[in-house]
């Protein structure tokens, strides 16, 4: 009896941590804060709530929290989206809206600047559970990096 009280114990203490792993809330703005901090973006601007569903395709309030930031200098591809979705199930649709959006952007490139084109072929949507990103910079290996320190 006494080790079937240790082994429910256990098991409960093991379902809790598990449950606890899954809930991780992260601040999408606090994130942005730590990518600028890198000072590697050039000067980005908002992407404006009226502009979110022309240029990606998303209802804004599909959208619990996020950041939308492209380059002021229309010729540069860098771009920085970081969204939570609100329902678990818009997941993977606002994830296949980003890539089409960054095929675009890729296909658009290819006609202008070969060294974009490049960049941006290099970058890559990612889904975590509710949060969706899509960074795309020369230095997005080092900006992916600090996005994920942020699951951890």
């Amino acid at each position: 009896m006494k080790l079937l009280r240790i082994l429910l114990a256990l098991f409960l203490i093991f379902v809790a941590s598990s449950c606890n792993q899954n809930t991780t809330e992260v601040d999408l703005n606090g994130v942005y804060t730590e990518i600028e901090s890198t000072r590697v973006l050039p000067q980005m601007m908002n992407v404006g709530q009226d502009d979110i569903e022309n240029l990606y395709g998303i209802n804004p309030s599909d959208m619990k929290q996020y950041v939308m930031k492209i380059s002021v200098e229309g010729t540069l591809a860098d771009e920085v989206i970081l969204i939570e979705v609100k329902d678990s199930s818009k997941a993977q649709e606002i994830e296949q809206k980003l890539q089409t959006r960054l095929d675009n952007k890729a296909e658009e490139a290819m006609g202008y600047s070969p060294e974009q084109y490049d960049i941006i072929m290099k970058c890559h949507v990612d889904t975590k559970g509710n949060y969706i990103s899509m960074i795309v910079s020369p230095e997005a290996p080092k900006l992916i990096e600090i996005y994920e320190e942020n699951f951890k």
